[in-house]
């Protein structure tokens, strides 16, 4: 049986998770404002074989480092991080999502290209959708073509208050934005 450590904790006004192995390696993090729907959330990604464990010093450690990291602050060591359960692919991208820095986006197409599969927009954006550790990975990070914030998903909160969620994320991160769009200048250049 696996051992899984499960650590929450509110900020504000939202509510953010850490699941870790035994070994420390964060699993998996999500974050609402809804309780609630953040428990099930993440809760439905482990087995009935997993042993779940509440609170530790290093769970909160990790929760402390995702908090910041929602407050758009720069953390010079993040913490190690375990994707087994994702494919070579979204190992792929998710690598180059780590790459864009705090402060700069990417769009679904960029980031595309520089995970080495030019037309997978779509693949890009399926394999964000299924990021098991948003904030670290930052799938925030990324924007449709016409550098709208497009969808982003948040346990418990409809389409329009997640946007908006994700809108504060980036703004606290120094995106800039002009009306409803980033500000071009905001836009990660890929080095691949």
């Amino acid at each position: 049986m696996s051992l899984i450590t499960l650590s929450l904790s509110k900020s504000q006004d939202v509510w953010f998770a850490v699941a870790l192995r035994s070994s420390g390696e964060i699993v998996r993090v999500g974050f609402s404002p809804n309780r609630c729907s953040l428990l099930e959330h993440v809760a439905k990604h482990f087995r009935p074989s997993f042993k779940v464990r509440r609170n530790d010093s290093e769970g909160c450690s990790a929760l402390k480092v995702v908090k910041e990291l929602f407050r758009g602050r720069e953390i010079d060591l993040l913490p190690m991080i375990n994707l087994d359960g994702t494919t070579k692919f979204q190992r792929i991208v998710y690598t180059a999502l780590m790459r864009i820095p705090r402060g700069k986006v990417s769009t679904y197409s960029m980031l595309a290209r520089a995970s080495g599969c030019r037309r997978g927009y779509r693949a890009v954006g399926n394999a964000l959708s299924s990021n098991p550790i948003p904030l670290i990975i930052p799938c925030h990070r990324v924007l449709r073509l016409n550098l709208k914030i497009g969808g982003f998903s948040i346990p418990g909160v409809d389409e329009r208050e997640a946007r908006q969620l994700k809108r504060r994320i980036l703004v606290d991160e120094g995106v800039k934005f002009e009306g409803e769009k980033v500000n071009p200048k905001c836009l990660w250049k890929s080095k691949s």
